[in-house]
């Protein structure tokens, strides 16, 4: 299960107690988030959920795989973005020269075929693999390397041009890089 939305401010600080964001704004992602403050993140909502008996055993939330979030992004697509060949500044937030640059609300833009909102845009977001090359074979649902110096993130910002808001286009990152361009959204799974 991936979340509909990116994570917000407003539920970053019910469960961390703090908002390191640059835009402020309940409802507009969080950014300013190290890869390691993200992974924290889901571990506090986890022991959180479970203490609350909101969470059975066994389910922990994470950040995605970097091939769940292609797949969630893609939403059975094998377009360049999940709605077409093309971006506009009517599908996400991107650097296209009208719109303001910083982040918008979550949910701002339409979902993806699947309902997923602002995959493409708004904030880079984390995911859990060491950045790697792909493998030169066929895969199904392939994890990233066991160790590396750099971690994945993906789907462009709002500081970005379409091109790097792709749904295959991926970046390497320093888990402990913080910008006001990189935020994240929660996966939950049980195992």
């Amino acid at each position: 299960l991936i979340g509909k939305y990116e994570l917000t401010q407003q539920q970053y600080e019910l469960v961390m107690g703090n908002n390191p964001s640059t835009f402020r704004g309940p409802n507009l992602p969080v950014e300013m988030v190290t890869w390691n403050q993200a992974t924290e993140f889901c571990k506090q909502l986890t022991k959180k959920e479970r203490q609350g008996n909101l969470l059975p055993n066994g389910w922990s939330y994470h950040l995605p795989t970097e091939s769940q979030w292609e797949y969630a992004c893609r939403a059975g697509t094998n377009t360049s973005y999940s709605f077409g060949e093309q971006v506009l500044p009517t599908d996400a937030r991107w650097s296209d020269g009208q719109s303001p640059s910083r982040t918008v609300p979550v949910g701002y833009f339409p979902g993806n075929g699947w309902g997923i909102h602002e995959m493409h845009g708004n904030v880079w977001e984390w995911c859990s693999d060491w950045y790697g090359d792909y493998p030169n074979y066929p895969v199904s649902d392939p994890s990233g390397p066991a160790v590396g110096n750099k971690r994945v993130r993906r789907g462009g910002s709002w500081l970005n041009p379409a091109i790097l808001l792709r749904s295959a286009w991926r970046f390497d990152s320093d888990p402990n890089d913080e910008y006001g361009y990189i935020g994240f959204r929660v996966c939950l799974s049980k195992g």
